[in-house]
């Protein structure tokens, strides 16, 4: 009797312990969530994390989440590589658009560094879903085909948070869902594995580099420009364009992307520029470029979908260029002014329906 009686009382003091430990536990969950938001704090620290390695990507989805928070929607998305995300500024697309039509344009920069067609569908499906833009300005380029390219953003979107959007639970998912001190302590987690370099840069350049509606302004002058690329130091390039080839994984994600169209928000493709130089990385130069134009042209042109073109317009001046085929802030201001001025054609023509 005596053995049971201590067995019943430790029984007792183990439950007491566990309850403790659960309210302390809830208490100290609760005022690390209260101080995750307060902005303050936030300003601290760097943006959150969803579990993706990828910083960039997690960049733009913090952006964009402040920039909703502040204008109270978002009417344009721009979605594409880090093409778009140096090559599209929405003030001066905005400014142009309005001019034109008369109505303002709320629009954000999500281009994301190594984003391919079939990530790029995936990241439009849980754009529309989530924050239901009235346009998504996908930026096309022959390196989001190439059966060569790399995809680091394809890692970024296979997490427990990215497939908890698509119906698949799982308690990481929820947490990131619905906790902001859940998405800081997985910066630091991430922070202990990932190269720390790289992770002290993409925070600059997406905490401090990028304006609050995404754009990354980059002043930088390729002054080569003109001359042919180097072998060595510009080996990458060579090697995703050379014997180029449609990847067909990226072909079936531009499918899917444009079956969004069936939603409330529109999808429109516009090539994005290159410099003339940039065909040299092509072992059959131009003939092997126009094989991405065709391909992207009879795709749109069956899903009855827009496609721009802008290469044989010759619009972006040698000084517009930060690389072969980035843009830098004086090619994006012309670039996205074009840009601007398609949409607002579109609306005034009856192409695309107005902002509602």
């Amino acid at each position: 009797m005596m053995g049971n009686s201590k067995t019943l009382q430790i029984t007792h003091f183990t439950v007491r312990t566990i309850i403790y430990a659960l309210i302390l536990l809830v208490f100290v969950g609760g005022a690390a969530e209260l101080l995750a938001r307060i902005q303050t704090i936030q300003e601290l620290l760097t943006f959150p994390s969803v579990g993706s390695s990828h910083r960039v990507f997690e960049g733009r989805i913090t952006l964009l989440d402040k920039f909703v928070e502040q204008q109270g929607h978002v009417d344009c998305i721009f979605l594409g590589s880090s093409m778009v995300g140096v090559g599209i500024n929405p003030d001066v697309f905005s400014q142009v658009y309005s001019s034109l039509v008369g109505e303002d344009i709320d629009c954000f920069n999500f281009g994301v560094q190594g984003l391919t067609a079939s990530t790029a569908a995936i990241m439009a499906n849980y754009l529309v879903n989530e924050y239901q833009p009235y346009l998504i300005i996908y930026g096309v380029s022959a390196r989001d085909f190439s059966k060569k390219a790399g995809a680091p953003a394809a890692i970024a979107l296979d997490i427990p948070w990215m497939r908890y959007q698509s119906g698949d639970f799982s308690l990481e998912g929820w947490l990131v869902e619905h906790s902001y001190a859940f998405r800081y302590m997985l910066v630091y987690r991430n922070w202990m594995t990932a190269d720390i370099d790289e992770f002290k840069s993409n925070v600059y350049v997406f905490s401090k580099g990028s304006t609050l509606n995404g754009y990354s302004n980059v002043k930088t002058i390729f002054e080569n420009i003109l001359s042919p690329p180097d072998p060595v130091l510009e080996k990458s390039f060579f090697g995703t364009m050379s014997d180029y080839e449609v990847s067909q994984k990226d072909n079936h994600g531009l499918v899917n992307l444009l079956t969004l169209q069936d939603s409330d928000t529109q999808i429109v493709l516009a090539e994005l520029p290159v410099h003339s130089t940039y065909m040299l990385f092509f072992e059959n130069g131009e003939k092997d470029y126009q094989i991405f134009i065709d391909h992207v042209e009879a795709l749109t042109s069956k899903q009855d979908a827009i496609f721009w073109q802008v290469m044989h317009l010759n619009i972006i001046p040698d000084n517009g260029w930060m690389n072969r085929n980035h843009l830098n802030s004086t090619g994006a201001s012309i670039y996205s002014q074009w840009l601007g001025e398609q949409i607002a054609n579109a609306v005034q023509s009856g192409e695309l329906s107005p902002i509602e």
